[in-house]
C-alpha cells in the first residue's frame, strides 16, 4: 500500500494553490514518508526565509511534486468536506447547523463570531447540562457521538 494522508477540501472548495485543509486529517499507519516530505517543505521553503508558516501551502507543494513525479511513495487524498466537516460562520452558529467535525479557527472565523455565540452554540449542540454550562470549564473537547446517517 502507498502511504496516504487524507485531507478535507480547503474551505471554499479545492483550489490549485491550497487544495488541502491541513487542520484535520487522517493517515495510514505507514505514512511517515508523507510526513517527512511535508516537514521537508516547511523546513526548507519557509523557515529559512522567515515566511509565515503555512502548513497548507507546504502540503500543496508536496502534492504538486507528487503530481509532477518529482517525489514518489506517498499519496494525498482530498475528501469533500460538505458531508462531514463544518467551517461555520455566524449564520450556521445562529441556526445550530452541525456536522461530525466542527472547525472554528483561532483566527479568521472565530474573530467574526462573538465568543458568547460560540459558547452557546457548543453548549447547545453538546447538550450540556445547566451544571456543566455554569461550571465554566472548557467543553470544546467533549466527545460528540456521530449521527447515524454520518456512518453510511
Amino acid at each position: 500500500d502507498i502511504p496516504t494522508i487524507y485531507f478535507f477540501e480547503e474551505i471554499d472548495g479545492a483550489t490549485k494553490k491550497e487544495p488541502f485543509h491541513a487542520g484535520q486529517f487522517s493517515f495510514d499507519r505507514n505514512s511517515e514518508h508523507c510526513f517527512r516530505l511535508w516537514g521537508k517543505e516547511i523546513i526548507e521553503c519557509f523557515l529559512p526565509h522567515k515566511y509565515t508558516l503555512s502548513d497548507q501551502i507546504a502540503i500543496a507543494r508536496v502534492g504538486r511534486a507528487l503530481d509532477a513525479g518529482n517525489v514518489t511513495g506517498c499519496k494525498l487524498v482530498t475528501t469533500p468536506r460538505d458531508r462531514y466537516i463544518l467551517f461555520p460562520f455566524m449564520k450556521e452558529i445562529e441556526s445550530r447547523v452541525t456536522k461530525t467535525f466542527i472547525h472554528i479557527t483561532n483566527t479568521f472565523r472565530a474573530a467574526m463570531i462573538p465568543e458568547q455565540a460560540q459558547v452557546e452554540y457548543f453548549a447547545d449542540i453538546l447538550n450540556l447540562t445547566a451544571e456543566e454550562r455554569a461550571s465554566g470549564e472548557s467543553f470544546y473537547a467533549k466527545r460528540v457521538q456521530p449521527l447515524a446517517d454520518d456512518l453510511t
